[in-house]
C-alpha cells in the first residue's frame, strides 16, 4: 500500500471514529471520489478496520479497531507511568475515586482509574465505555473539540438515557459544552449511576484530549464541588507539565 492509501484510510478511519456514515458521505467530508472510497473500504473490510451493515449500507469502525480501543493502557505506558503519583496524591487528597479517561470516537474509556479508599466507593471501570456525551468527563472531552467538529459530532449520534439525569437534548449538550469551556471544569450528578457525582478538568500538552475526573456518592461531593475542583485543576497541571518535560 503506497503512502497516499495509508493517508487515505487514516482520513476514513478518522470519519468513520464520528459514527456509521454512508460511501458519498465520507467520500464528501475527505474530497475522494465514491469509487476510490468504496476500494479503500472493502480492503479495510477484509483486514478488520471498517464494517458494513448489510441492512443500510452504512459503514462503521471495524472489530480491529475495537480490540485496539478497548487495550488501551499499552500504547499510553507513558502516560499512566507520568500520572500514577499526581492521582494517588488527588485521591488522597480528596478521599473519592479519580480516574484518567479519552475519548475514542463516540465513546469514553477509562485509561486508568485509582479507587477511593472509603467503604462506600464508585468504580467506573465497570461502565466503561460509555457514550462520550453522558457525564462530567464527555462535557470536558467535548469541549477540547472545535465547536464546527463537536457539532458535527453531536449531530451523528442519537443520545439515549443511561441515568437519571442523562442529558439526551442535542441542543443543551451544545450549551453544557461552552459552558464547560469557558469555566474550565464541568459536574454531572446522576447522568450515568443515581446518586453518584462527578467532577472533571481537561488534561492538556497530550496527543489527544484527556479528562481527569473525581466521582462517589453524591451525598459527599455536593459541598466540596469547588474545592475538588481546585484539587483537580492542580493535578492536571501536574501532569501536564510532566508531560511536556518527557514528551507526551
Amino acid at each position: 500500500m503506497s503512502v497516499e492509501s495509508v493517508v487515505r484510510v487514516a482520513q476514513i478511519l478518522r470519519s468513520l471514529s464520528n459514527g456509521t456514515a454512508r460511501i458519498s458521505k465520507i467520500a464528501d467530508e475527505i474530497q475522494l471520489s465514491n469509487s476510490t472510497v468504496h476500494r479503500l473500504l472493502q480492503t479495510m473490510e477484509d483486514v478488520g478496520l471498517a464494517g458494513k451493515d448489510p441492512t443500510n449500507r452504512r459503514y462503521f469502525l471495524g472489530p480491529f479497531i475495537s480490540s485496539i480501543a478497548f487495550n488501551l493502557r499499552a500504547p499510553h505506558q507513558r502516560l499512566i507511568s507520568i500520572a500514577t503519583k499526581p492521582l494517588e496524591q488527588l485521591r488522597n487528597e480528596t478521599g473519592e475515586t479519580v480516574g484518567l479517561i479519552m475519548r475514542t470516537g463516540v465513546q469514553r474509556t477509562h485509561l486508568m482509574e485509582i479507587l477511593s479508599l472509603q467503604e462506600l466507593r464508585y468504580t467506573a471501570l465497570k461502565d466503561s465505555p460509555v457514550p462520550v456525551y453522558a457525564g462530567a468527563a464527555g462535557k470536558v472531552l467535548l469541549s477540547q473539540l472545535g465547536l464546527n467538529e463537536a457539532k458535527d459530532l453531536i449531530r451523528r449520534i442519537e443520545p439515549v438515557p443511561l441515568g437519571p439525569n442523562t442529558i439526551i437534548d442535542k441542543d443543551a449538550i451544545l450549551r453544557e459544552l461552552t459552558k464547560t469551556r469557558q469555566v474550565g471544569y464541568a459536574i454531572s450528578a446522576g447522568e450515568i449511576t443515581q446518586g453518584v457525582m462527578s467532577v472533571s478538568v481537561p488534561v492538556y500538552n497530550y496527543i489527544f484530549p484527556l479528562a481527569l475526573c473525581i466521582y462517589g456518592p453524591e451525598f459527599r461531593l455536593t459541598d466540596k464541588v469547588m474545592k475538588n475542583v481546585g484539587f483537580l485543576k492542580k493535578t492536571a497541571a501536574q501532569i501536564a507539565q510532566d508531560l511536556g518535560e518527557f514528551g507526551s
